[in-house]
C-alpha cells in the first residue's frame, strides 16, 4: 500500500469496541499490530467489511479494535508480518457474540 493510501486508511479510520462488530459478519483483516497499552500487551486489528452489496458503500471505512489478551497472546511476530504482507485480505475476523461477558471471536483464511 502506498503513503497516499495509508494516509487516506487512517483518515477514514476509527477505533471501536469488539462488542459493537456485526454478530456472524467477516471483518476483512487489513493490518495487525503488536502494542502495549494500560492492560498490557494486545494486538490491534485493522478490519473492514467484507465486500458484499451491503458492505460496497462501507468499504472505504476501516476499523480498529483492540483484541482481548486471550486471543492476543496467540499471535507470534510471523502471525503479525504474515498479514501485513498480504496483497488481498487473506484472513477474515468473525465476532460471534458473547458468552458469560467475554467476546467470542473465530478467525477464518480466504481459500484463493
Amino acid at each position: 500500500m502506498d503513503i497516499a493510501a495509508k494516509f487516506q486508511q487512517t483518515n477514514l479510520s476509527k477505533t471501536v469496541s469488539i462488542t459493537s462488530l456485526d454478530i456472524d459478519t467477516p471483518y476483512n483483516i487489513l493490518r495487525a499490530e503488536k502494542t502495549v497499552t494500560k492492560f498490557g500487551p494486545t494486538v490491534i486489528l485493522t478490519l473492514t467489511q467484507s465486500q458484499t452489496a451491503a458492505a460496497a458503500a462501507a468499504a472505504a471505512i476501516t476499523e480498529k479494535v483492540f483484541l482481548p489478551k486471550r486471543y492476543s497472546t496467540l499471535f507470534t511476530d510471523d502471525d503479525v508480518a504474515a498479514i501485513n504482507i498480504q496483497e488481498k485480505p487473506t484472513y477474515h475476523l468473525l465476532y460471534k457474540g458473547t458468552v458469560k461477558n467475554a467476546a467470542v471471536l473465530e478467525i477464518h483464511r480466504s481459500s484463493h
